[in-house]
């Protein structure tokens, strides 16, 4: 048996953020899948979660949260980490590596590390790994 992480705790949903969640798709039927799962096994894995002036705002874990709204459940497990927005941002990405996130989410990501935390473009690339060449972030997504 595994020790639980110093950080990882039992937290009341309603006292979850997900701001970023806008920044995630959201399937009905990915949700009832989570509510199945949480109803057979539990929960397995503690959502993700970083501290925002005294708020817990969850940054991965949507789908569980929800999950566990919908079922009438009062707490999850929390990994509360020591990062602000920025960086969960970053995460949110780094953590779907391997199963994928889809390109307007990557670019929801991106947009919001430009506009709401003022990230130059060539910041935004380096944090993200990315290797591409010089273009003009603002020109191509341009909005009115």
């Amino acid at each position: 048996m595994t020790t639980p992480d110093p950080a990882e705790r039992s937290v009341p949903v309603a006292d979850l953020g997900e701001r970023l969640s806008a920044l995630r798709l959201s399937e009905s039927s990915a949700l009832a899948a989570m509510r199945m799962s949480l109803t057979r096994h539990g929960q397995l894995t503690p959502v993700r979660a970083f501290d925002d002036g005294g708020q817990l705002e969850v940054f991965d874990g949507f789908k569980r949260l929800r999950a566990t709204r919908a079922l009438g459940r009062e707490e999850l497990r929390v990994l509360a980490l020591p990062i602000g927005a920025v960086e969960a941002t970053l995460h949110m990405r780094e953590l779907h590596a391997g199963r994928g996130l889809t390109a307007l989410e990557e670019g929801w990501i991106v947009r919001a590390l430009h506009r709401e935390h003022q990230m130059s473009q060539g910041a935004i690339a380096a944090r993200l790994s990315c290797v591409t060449a010089r273009t003009d972030w603002t020109r191509l997504h341009r909005t009115g």
